[in-house]
């Protein structure tokens, strides 16, 4: 089930911070990897990235349409780091996508969303 997104978490004065508070607590509670290393792995990731490295609720290609469930980004992301959202919903990875080709920039959805729906994603680029 998707959980609904409510707001980033607001820290005064730190806007970078901010900015990305919200992707790395989304990235990390959403990983469903099968080892404290994998994990690891993935926090590394996140925690070196380079601010400009970040993207956020990016559109993907191509537009929704009831039969596609292939996605690509604008560019390469980081393995575990990728963070759909459907209509404002978080999408879980594993459940409802899976990362297909991160070198590719591609991501697979478990079901089609229909033409009207809204697909966003953000990620750390590679």
């Amino acid at each position: 089930m998707p959980i609904e997104v409510n707001q980033s978490p607001v820290i005064p004065d730190q806007p970078v911070i901010t900015k990305y508070l919200n992707h790395i607590y989304l990235a990390l509670t959403n990983y469903q990897g099968e080892t404290n290393e994998d994990f690891d792995d993935v926090y590394l990731s996140i925690n070196n990235a380079s601010v400009d490295n970040w993207k956020t609720l990016q559109t993907v290609t191509p537009a929704t349409d009831a039969v596609t469930v292939l996605f690509t980004v604008a560019e390469a992301y980081t393995s575990g780091t990728l963070v759909v959202y459907r209509d404002g919903a978080i999408l879980f990875r594993g459940l409802d996508y899976t990362e297909t080709s991160p070198s590719s920039g591609t991501f697979t959805l478990n079901t089609a969303p229909d033409a009207d729906e809204d697909l966003r994603v953000s990620y750390v680029a590679a």
